[in-house]
């Protein structure tokens, strides 16, 4: 993890040198993210979950292309029920839940920019991202033949019963810039599995979320 992160950051220093402006930012906003499973659960229904997100980015431009890295603190997770049907004379029951997982996510860009009039451009691009877990929460209601109410907190790393890093997937970003100011619309889709292996069952993040942006230059 910390060698991609350095190669990551060297490679965008390196086209620092020969860009033709560099601007840098910050954004925060709201996303709405989803766990996607495989093979999907039957008895399982899962939906979006709100989250945020908030860091800094950087703009390496070249004419109309530029090089976008940022480093975020984001939430994840989904929410979900799970029916569970009577069997055997006795009551079914129903458990509901929510699952945050918290990352810190660094996405690369490129852009290309349009400009519209002065001082106004639009921009849209696509990259990659890598994230990494840094802890998560997991909370769950059981109404029915059982009664319960539970909390659980996640970890990252080896244990089979932690989530797995790191995460990494697709990002794709769209919006519009007037001066100092920019609002954007952006999608990551995982493309690692951060379940523990057990050769049949994977989960993946995906992401939806839209951004304010505040530029210093």
């Amino acid at each position: 993890m910390k060698k991609i992160l350095l190669i990551i950051c060297l490679a965008a220093l390196s086209a620092s040198v020969s860009a033709q402006s560099v601007n840098f930012g910050i954004k925060a906003g709201l996303n709405l993210s989803t766990v996607r499973a495989s093979p999907s659960d039957p008895i399982e229904k899962t939906n979006d979950r709100a989250g945020f997100h908030v860091g800094a980015i950087a703009d390496i431009g070249f004419k109309e292309f530029s090089l976008q890295p940022g480093l975020y603190y984001i939430t994840k997770g989904n929410t979900f029920t799970t029916t569970y049907p009577a069997s055997d004379g006795q009551q079914g029951m129903v458990e509901k839940g929510d699952t945050r997982l918290d990352y810190l996510e660094l996405p690369v860009n490129v852009v290309y920019n349009l400009k519209i009039v002065p001082d106004v451009k639009m921009y849209f691009g696509a990259g990659g991202y890598l994230g990494y877990g840094l802890s998560g929460k997991g909370k769950a209601t059981i109404t029915g033949r059982i009664n319960e109410t539970f909390e659980d907190n996640f970890s990252f790393g080896g244990d089979l019963n932690a989530d797995k890093n790191p995460d990494y997937g697709l990002s794709f970003i769209a919006g519009t810039r007037l001066k100092h100011f920019s609002i954007d619309v952006n999608y990551s889709l995982g493309l690692a599995n951060i379940l523990q292996e057990d050769g049949v069952n994977t989960r993946k993040n995906s992401a939806a979320g839209i951004s304010l942006g505040y530029w210093y230059k």
